[in-house]
């Protein structure tokens, strides 16, 4: 999802904090060369630059993700054949 320039993403309950993290932008990054034995899931932007996220909601059951990216987000990241990668992920100011 999109909003306003922004991508949208959900966390699992750990990140979510009861709602505290609801509002707050994330960077997100893919920072392997190798996800689960597959050669190259992450794109050059994802190396280095990233997706802006702001979370808006949290997933009841996110399959063991931390957070829930949409297709855009994803493609944006990693090569979206792989379907699950690991992220890092830093906490965005945007007034920085």
């Amino acid at each position: 999802m999109f909003k306003n320039g922004v991508y949208l993403a959900s966390v699992n309950d750990e990140l979510w904090d009861g709602g505290l993290i609801c509002g707050q932008y994330y960077q997100v990054y893919c920072p392997y060369a190798l996800n689960q034995g597959r050669q190259q899931p992450c794109s050059i932007i994802g190396n280095t630059i990233g997706a802006l996220v702001l979370v808006v909601d949290h997933c009841n059951d996110c399959g063991g993700a931390t957070m829930l990216l949409s297709q855009e987000i994803f493609q944006m990241i990693a090569n979206i054949d792989v379907g699950r990668i690991h992220i890092n992920y830093t906490k965005f100011h945007p007034s920085d």
